[in-house]
């Protein structure tokens, strides 16, 4: 499965995040992941794990980016603040492990009760949003998700050849997943099990509440409530 990266301005953020020294252009970055990538998502069928908890996260990110960042398999550290999907803040640096484990406690929770197949698609789909609000890694947080989601749809769905999911269309189902809307993720998931869809007023749920410090977050709802009144002013007029 190979991810591409998008262009020269992609590589000068990659840049920027730290690379180790055998890594020094684009074309060498690009074939070490994609072999990395592969590994691991057959290391991640070969362990399906339907709910990982924070070492697993930490085991694909490594596998994944091992000799690429030197910091790979490690998360954020106090001070290292990621921006993605247009000013979205992830997770305080503090906060990510029990970030985690308390998103794999609500996933196993639903998995208790997720009697259909459809249930199930929407429980990966929550728990993959949440990991994406929490965005562990300084970067490769979709990548690391594309391997933990071929480990959860093999525990729960069983082994069996899938078609690969593409970079962008899988950053927009998480950013739509973490913002309440599970539906297309969901879908997405059972069409490739060849599984009955879910009708959109069935996956509707609330938007993922941002994983920072207290003080942090109402500052960050103050802003959101702001761009919102904003945003319905522009439409009045």
């Amino acid at each position: 499965m190979t991810f591409q990266p998008n262009s020269q301005s992609q590589w000068r953020k990659i840049q920027q995040v730290g690379l180790c020294p055998e890594i020094t252009s684009f074309e060498i970055y690009t074939e070490a992941y994609t072999k990395q990538l592969d590994n691991a998502l057959v290391e991640s069928i070969r362990f399906a794990n339907s709910a990982p908890g924070p070492e697993e996260v930490l085991i694909f990110h490594r596998l994944i980016f091992r000799n690429i960042h030197p910091w790979a398999g490690t998360f954020r550290a106090a001070g290292e603040v990621v921006h993605f999907d247009g000013g979205q803040m992830g997770a305080d640096a503090n906060r990510i492990t029990p970030a985690i484990e308390h998103v794999q406690k609500v996933m196993l929770e639903r998995l208790q009760t997720a009697a259909t197949p459809q249930q199930k698609a929407l429980a990966i789909a929550g728990y993959l949003g949440a990991l994406r609000m929490i965005h562990p890694f300084r970067d490769g947080n979709t990548r690391t998700a594309v391997v933990i989601l071929e480990g959860q749809v093999t525990a729960l769905f069983g082994e069996k050849e899938r078609p690969a999911l593409t970079e962008l269309d899988f950053k927009h189902l998480l950013q739509d997943a973490y913002r309440g809307h599970l539906g297309a993720l969901a879908n997405r998931i059972l069409v490739r099990e060849e599984l009955l869809p879910i009708p959109e007023t069935e996956s509707e749920t609330e938007r993922t509440r941002p994983f920072l410090d207290p003080d942090m977050e109402t500052v960050w709802f103050q802003q959101r409530e702001n761009i919102l009144r904003q945003q319905q002013g522009d439409g009045v007029s």
